[in-house]
């Protein structure tokens, strides 16, 4: 921590770095064991992240709020970790998968938001849309989209998964009515 403190210019963000470290560090490990079920792979990703926010990131993150500044973290230590999970074996079978690593994909086939991607001028209405909605909806859609199981956005945002799930549901029938839609059918 000491190497990334000295890339930091200001006093003001080697206090927030300080705080970030504490309060988050050993929850970013968790997230990165979740995935490697290795210490020393985990705990080499959540160093990693540290290191790049000091240089790259941390005056970004200085204007953000606390609940950013996880999200931000957390999904960084998500992303990593999964990746040299990959790296490390390309042939891993389902069973050899942490809980829930194998739901990042389900149902997104299924999702109402799939239906909408049939054109680009129906996919660019709907970047649209989900950028109108509540943060608090749109950042569950978007996580949604992109993978995330519903675990992990409630692990992300610390809620509970039934307040996501609510939250997913809510967003999609916001989505729906932005975009003139009721039950996929055009009205």
């Amino acid at each position: 921590m000491l190497i990334c403190l000295s890339s930091i210019k200001t006093e003001d963000e080697r206090t927030l770095f300080t705080e970030l470290y504490g309060s988050c560090r050993q929850e970013m490990f968790r997230t990165a064991f979740k995935y490697l079920r290795d210490a020393s792979d985990s705990e080499d990703i959540v160093q990693e992240i540290f290191c790049i926010v000091a240089d790259e990131f941390i005056d970004k993150l200085s204007q953000r709020d606390d609940e950013g500044r996880r999200k931000f973290l957390f999904v960084s230590t998500r992303n990593r970790a999964i990746n040299l999970a990959k790296r490390k074996s390309k042939f891993t079978s389902l069973e050899e998968l942490p809980d829930g690593a194998h739901e990042l994909t389900d149902q997104f086939a299924e999702d109402r938001l799939a239906e909408l991607v049939g054109s680009r001028q129906a996919l660019k209405a709907a970047f649209e849309a989900i950028r109108r909605l509540d943060p608090i909806y749109s950042d569950v859609l978007w996580m949604r989209a992109k993978g995330f199981s519903i675990g992990d956005i409630s692990l992300l945002f610390n809620e509970k998964a039934d307040t996501v799930k609510k939250r997913l549901y809510r967003g999609r029938t916001m989505l729906d009515a932005m975009l003139g839609k009721e039950g996929g059918e055009e009205r």
